[in-house]
């Protein structure tokens, strides 16, 4: 399997992981400044330069088995924390200035920012659903802001869902199957979730659905996934006990906690593999990539099954498999 690893430091690093025999093997970087999150397709992938006065946003394209740099876009103190590919445009979360910056393309390369909302606060993640509508996790304003693009790349806000103020929401994942939009907050370490209707008219709905606690060590909750079967949700959490809380999902979305499985240090992201069967964490601390087994009956997480460090003083943040 491929693997891109976004870091806080000076590349990109592609890697290939051998799923039985857990051996990972690098083949390459690619220059990018604290490329902290990575969405990657079949032929072009984007990834944000989390870099204060020299903030802004890369484009990528996959040329003779190999990612060539396509363009870069400055986006001035916005510190982006986050990326999304959505069509015609490119958005992307920008932490330190509290807005989400709108990017056109062309022909796939970056072309140039073309609208920025503030929203105030620090936004972690922006998430496309269903109908052309999307999700902003803005954390220190406690609440996710609802929104659309106009055809001229402008963001038409459309209502807040409130959290809390001390709740932190930070990053989501949104089950097709359910309907439901799943949020993991940072401070509270809370996974909240909310039934939606009519996502494609001008008033959608969300109705509250659960809050059940993740992170029983109060530290600061990172990541969120959910199994392609829908049958588990996962979360990380780091400072004051790094790991992985593994969920299992009833037929009605509801959550209920099975299993915790610590990590190496800081685990900032993970995915689960495209077969289901394995879990890579990217803990930024130890700077180690750890290889685990995923259960998909059980949902049980194994022991870590092996590691590797990245080169030089790089710390991996981010990981995308294609």
């Amino acid at each position: 399997m491929k693997l891109l690893v976004g870091t806080y430091g000076s590349a990109i690093y592609e890697l290939v992981v051998n799923l039985a025999d857990g051996s990972f093997r690098e083949e390459y970087s690619a220059p990018a400044s604290n490329a902290s999150f990575i969405d990657v397709g079949k032929h072009f992938a984007y990834t944000v330069s989390e870099s204060g006065a020299r903030s802004g946003a890369y484009s990528f394209e996959m040329e003779e088995g190999r990612w060539h740099r396509t363009a870069f876009v400055a986006n001035e103190g916005a510190d982006p924390c986050h990326i999304l590919n959505a069509g015609r445009y490119v958005l992307t979360a920008d932490f330190g200035r509290g807005t989400v910056s709108v990017f056109s393309k062309h022909l796939e390369a970056l072309d140039k920012l073309v609208y920025v909302k503030d929203f105030g606060g620090h936004p972690h993640q922006v998430v496309a659903l269903p109908g052309g509508t999307f999700a902003a996790a803005n954390r220190d304003l406690g609440c996710v802001h609802i929104f659309r693009l106009a055809d001229d790349g402008e963001i038409v806000k459309i209502v807040d869902l409130q959290t809390g103020a001390e709740s932190g929401p930070r990053f989501m994942t949104f089950d097709d199957k359910r309907q439901i939009l799943y949020l993991l907050t940072e401070w509270s370490g809370e996974v909240i979730s909310w039934r939606t209707a009519d996502l494609d008219t001008i008033h959608p709905s969300f109705v509250l659905h659960q809050r059940i606690l993740a992170d029983e060590a109060s530290g600061d909750s990172a990541d969120i996934r959910m199994t392609r079967d829908g049958r588990f949700l996962l979360t990380s959490h780091r400072t004051r006990n790094d790991g992985i809380c593994v969920f299992g999902v009833s037929a009605d979305g509801r959550l209920s906690k099975l299993y915790y499985r610590n990590t190496g240090a800081h685990p900032r992201s993970f995915i689960i593999t495209p077969d289901g069967e394995h879990l890579l964490a990217a803990c930024r601390d130890s700077r180690t990539l750890e290889l685990y087994d995923f259960n998909l009956e059980t949902g049980f997480l194994s022991p870590m099954r092996s590691s590797f460090v990245l080169p030089g003083d790089d710390k991996p943040v981010f990981l995308a498999a294609y």
